[in-house]
């Protein structure tokens, strides 16, 4: 059986994050058909890239987990001061890009080194996510058996200069939407480079349990966020607009928020701050939602808006998440927003025509169970790694 490798910043079953659920689901719906293994870093979150795993190699569900040391913690005082004005310190400057990654991290050199090392030993090598050390250091070393997942969205570190090399010399790209690979091809003229559009399966348990969850909870009817509870996701402003939207109007709806903690967010009765909740919960509470809210500007997929059409819950999202608009336009599945008074338009609409708004989560349902099933994904990836 033919030797795999993927290669990304985190992996675990405790590691929050979509490309790095993304990245372990593939890996394990790889293994009927190769010796999966992954080089990844000893890190659980990608705030301060602390070494919290203290095994250098473990088997996860059947997958061959080898860990690195990362030999620095992430320079935030550095990342601070250049990432309020990026593009005018660092992107065009190859020296000060290469300096800015390395401080990003995670900076684990001797991961680099394995790959040198081992590079005849696998068919191919699966690198997930084009912003981190290990992606960008990563391919030029094998760059003839490497397949990038670049799950890439407009965000200032993309126009780097030094990712060029990385989008042209790959072997092959598995790209999550059209509307990610036509961004790619229009930034980076690698359309000649082989490609697939995948994305992800989405299973959900066939057992699921709403009442319960929200009777543990004490929840009544709600919006549920999910995911990490962070500025770059744009949760801030959410929490804005849900509070106006309670100044304004007379409702019990509460807002539900599960994932880890970036900022603080302190719980209320309308606000309710679940952090890390199990995957029966999560599911559980997700289809117990009235709506899914997704207010980040920069997804590549959005597992969480697949899943929660899935279980025939509605999402409502950000207008300028170009990725999840489309996903609301072609399945009719959810509706988004552009500003404050969208929002809350939304919401009434939402009270006040439940007929429809269970129709819309009809065809989220639809929607997914055409376009992300694990077959057609596992499918379309092998095609790249025989290729």
């Amino acid at each position: 059986m033919d030797k795999i490798c993927f290669v990304v910043q985190r992996y675990g079953l405790d590691v929050n994050g979509g490309a790095e659920d993304l990245c372990r689901k593939l890996a394990e719906h790889l293994l009927p058909f190769y010796d999966v293994h992954v080089f990844t870093t000893k890190a659980k979150d990608y705030i301060s890239w602390k070494n919290e795993y203290h095994v250098s190699y473990e088997e996860i569900n059947g997958v061959k987990v080898h860990r690195f040391k990362n030999q620095s913690r992430r320079n935030e005082k550095y990342l601070g001061q250049v990432n309020v004005d990026f593009e005018r310190y660092v992107a065009g400057d190859k020296e000060k890009e290469e300096q800015w990654v390395k401080a990003q991290g995670p900076y684990c050199p001797g991961l680099i080194e394995e790959i040198k090392k081992e590079k005849d030993t696998y068919k191919k090598f699966i690198f997930f996510t084009y912003l981190y050390y290990p992606t960008i250091f990563g391919i030029p070393e094998v760059k003839e058996k490497a397949i990038l997942v670049p799950t890439a969205h407009d965000e200032p570190f993309i126009h780097m200069s030094i990712l060029k090399s990385v989008f042209q010399q790959c072997q092959s790209i598995f790209y999550m939407t059209d509307e990610e690979k036509k961004f790619v091809n229009h930034l980076f003229a690698n359309d000649d480079v082989m490609y697939e559009i995948g994305g992800s399966g989405i299973e959900v348990p066939d057992d699921i349990h709403p009442q319960r969850t929200k009777k543990k909870y004490e929840l009544g009817s709600y919006l549920i966020y999910v995911g990490r509870v962070d500025e770059g996701k744009n949760v801030p402003l959410l929490i804005k607009y849900f509070n106006e939207y309670k100044k304004r109007n007379q409702s019990g709806l509460q807002l539900v928020l599960i994932g880890k903690q970036f900022i603080d967010v302190h719980g209320t009765d309308d606000i309710k701050v679940l952090g890390f909740v199990t995957e029966q919960d999560k599911y559980d509470l997700i289809a117990g939602a009235e709506a899914l809210v997704l207010p980040s500007h920069y997804e590549s997929l959005s597992l969480v808006v697949l899943e929660a059409m899935k279980l025939k819950v509605p999402v409502i999202a950000s207008a300028y998440c170009e990725v999840v608009r489309q996903h609301c336009l072609k399945s009719n599945g959810g509706l988004y927003y552009s500003n404050y008074f969208e929002f809350e338009g939304i919401l009434n609409w939402m009270k006040s025509h439940l007929n429809e708004w269970i129709a819309i989560g009809e065809n989220g349902k639809r929607y997914v169970n055409k376009n992300y099933t694990w077959d057609s994904i596992i499918a379309k990836m092998r095609v790249l790694i025989e290729g």
